[in-house]
């Protein structure tokens, strides 16, 4: 079992050139699928880099705030209550337009 409370968790910078980011759980700490779950946390106008995940699907739920997501050239708008789910090699690229909180939840696919 692990427990963990939010607020004792450090922020850390995340590996696509914005935001920061709190590791609920990482894929050393697991036996299963699961590469991360955290919370994400971007300033109004702060831009991910497009980038993709081989072999890695990755959900996000939207705490609060409003962002782009942007999928395979798509934009979609996502508000507080909204979850995307993302495909393995999908190019993807977050944007937020306020403040933003979000949960993601990456995945390694089974073979």
């Amino acid at each position: 079992m692990i427990k963990k409370s939010i607020e004792s968790l450090p922020w850390v910078e995340s590996a696509h050139g914005c935001g920061q980011k709190r590791v609920l759980l990482s894929e050393n700490e697991t036996a299963t699928n699961i590469t991360q779950v955290a919370i994400i946390s971007l300033k109004a106008g702060e831009e991910g880099k497009e980038h993709m995940h081989w072999k890695i699907e990755e959900g996000f739920y939207v705490l609060k705030g409003e962002l782009i997501l942007q999928a395979d050239g798509t934009n979609n708008i996502l508000h507080a209550g909204d979850y995307l789910h993302l495909r393995m090699a999908t190019i993807h690229n977050l944007k937020a337009i306020t403040d933003v909180e979000l949960l993601s939840i990456g995945c390694k696919i089974r073979e």
